[in-house]
């Protein structure tokens, strides 16, 4: 009875295993980068600054560790972009346009991530100075 009580736990043990492993949720092939801060400047001076939180999702895995080590030329294609679109579009006294600073991040790293990854944006401010 003791033998069969044992074997019986067992196998239920074993059973819950691989149903646990069915239910685990993908891992999402995320690339996480530093925040990026630059100034917002007007008539030659500095008027503000703009800070944005980024994020690429990856379509796979493969494309993740591609676009790991591409790390330092993105951010220097990101920071060139803020530095543009600050200078061109920004005022520190109004509020970002998400779908312009969408676009100019997302134009400035367009040759690397075309079809493998989309921008996330999780955070964008502006502060006046």
């Amino acid at each position: 009875m003791i033998g069969t009580a044992l074997v019986a736990a067992g196998l239920a043990a074993v059973t819950l295993v691989p149903a646990a492993a069915e239910r685990r949720e993908p891992v999402p092939n995320h690339v996480r980068f530093e925040p990026i801060v630059v100034p917002i400047y007007e008539d030659d001076r500095m008027a503000g600054l703009i800070g944005v939180r980024l994020v690429l999702d990856a379509d796979s895995r493969t494309a993740r560790r591609r676009l790991e080590r591409l790390r330092p030329r993105l951010t220097d294609a990101w920071l060139t972009a803020l530095v543009e679109h600050g200078r061109l579009h920004l005022y520190a006294d109004q509020p970002l346009d998400m779908d312009a600073l969408d676009t100019a991040l997302s134009d400035a790293v367009a040759g690397e991530t075309r079809g493998q990854a989309d921008l996330l944006i999780i955070e964008a401010m502006a502060y006046g100075a």
